[in-house]
C-alpha cells in the first residue's frame, strides 16, 4: 500500500505483530523486495514493516534534488509517525546502514535498538571519476549490479543471487544521483561514540562487495563495534553481503535473541 510522506507517496508493507522491526533497504535505486522471504519467520514475534525510499522501488519519483540521505531519514521518521509507532527497532542493509546511523543520531529517542547488517560508516575514497556525469553514460546498472551480485554471495551461488534479482527493481537515475552526491561525503565515524542504543551489527565474514574497497564491511563493522559502547558484533561464516539470504537461520536467529 502506498501513503503519501513529505509530500511523495512511499510504498510501505507490515506483516506480523508486536514490537515494530524497520526494515531499510540498500541500493540505492533498488528496493526492499530482497529481504522477504528470508526475514519473514521474525513476524512470528515482531511487526515487519518494509518501505521503498522516495523514487527506489514501487514509491513514487520525486524531484531529484530530494534524493539524498537526509531526505531519507526525514522520511522514514514521518513514517513513523504515520504509523503511530512510539518505540522501535530500525535495521538498515548496506547503504540503508547509513540512514540507520544518521537516524540513530538525529532522533535516538524513537528507537528501542539499532540494527546494522553489511554496512560501513564512511570514509572511504572512491576511485577516480566516480561523480563525474561520463562515468555513467554508459553504465548499464542493472548488468554491472548483476555482476556485482554475484560476487555478493560467497561461494558464488548463481541461482541464489538470481533468485534475489529477479524481484528487484532497479533505478538508475536514483542509484547514480546518490552515488555522485551523497555517498562521497558520508562519514559518521567521528559520531558513532554518541550512539547510546543497544547495537547489533552483524557481518557476513566474506562480504568482498565493491571491488575498489573488497574488505570495507568487515572493517566497519569493527569501526562501529569498537566506537559504540553498547553493541555487538556477529559474523556469520560462509556468508556475504546478504546473510539473511544465504543464512536465513541463523540470521534470523541472531536478530530474535537481540531483540529479546
Amino acid at each position: 500500500m502506498k501513503t503519501e510522506i513529505n509530500g511523495v507517496k512511499l510504498f510501505y508493507k507490515m506483516i506480523g505483530m508486536g514490537i515494530p522491526l524497520i526494515f531499510l533497504h540498500g541500493g540505492f535505486g533498488m528496493d526492499y523486495s530482497y529481504f522477504l522471504p528470508y526475514v519473514k519467520p521474525l513476524s512470528k514475534k515482531f511487526r515487519l514493516v518494509f518501505f521503498d525510499f522516495r523514487g527506489n522501488g514501487r514509491s513514487d519519483d520525486a524531484p531529484p534534488e530530494t534524493y539524498s540521505y537526509d531526505q531519507f531519514v526525514e522520511d522514514t521518521r514521518k513514517l513513523i509517525k504515520r504509523l503511530k509507532f512510539e518505540k522501535l527497532s530500525l535495521l538498515g542493509h548496506s547503504a540503508g546502514g547509513f540512514i540507520a546511523l544518521k537516524f540513530a543520531l538525529k532522533y535516538p529517542e524513537l528507537l528501542k535498538t539499532l540494527i546494522l547488517v553489511d554496512t560501513f560508516p564512511g570514509g572511504l575514497k572512491f576511485k577516480k571519476g566516480w561523480q563525474s556525469p561520463r562515468f555513467y553514460s554508459n553504465y548499464d546498472f542493472k548488468k554491472v549490479s548483476i555482476k556485482d551480485m554475484l560476487d555478493a554471495f560467497r561461494p558464488r551461488n548463481h541461482s541464489l543471487a538470481k533468485k534475489v534479482l529477479k524481484r528487484v527493481i532497479y533505478r538508475k537515475d536514483v542509484y547514480e544521483r546518490l552515488a555522485r552526491y551523497e555517498r562521497p561525503k558520508f562519514d559518521v565515524r567521528e559520531e558513532l561514540y554518541k550512539i547510546k542504543l543497544p547495537t547489533l551489527v552483524i557481518v557476513g565474514e566474506c562480504d568482498a562487495f565493491g571491488k575498489d574497497h573488497p574488505d570495507r564491511f568487515l572493517k566497519g563493522a569493527r569501526i562501529i563495534t569498537q566506537r559504540i559502547l553498547n553493541s555487538q558484533l556477529k559474523v556469520i561464516k560462509d556468508s556475504g553481503h546478504f546473510p539473511f539470504v544465504e543464512k536465513p537461520v541463523e540470521f534470523n536467529k541472531i536478530i530474535e535473541n537481540f531483540l529479546e
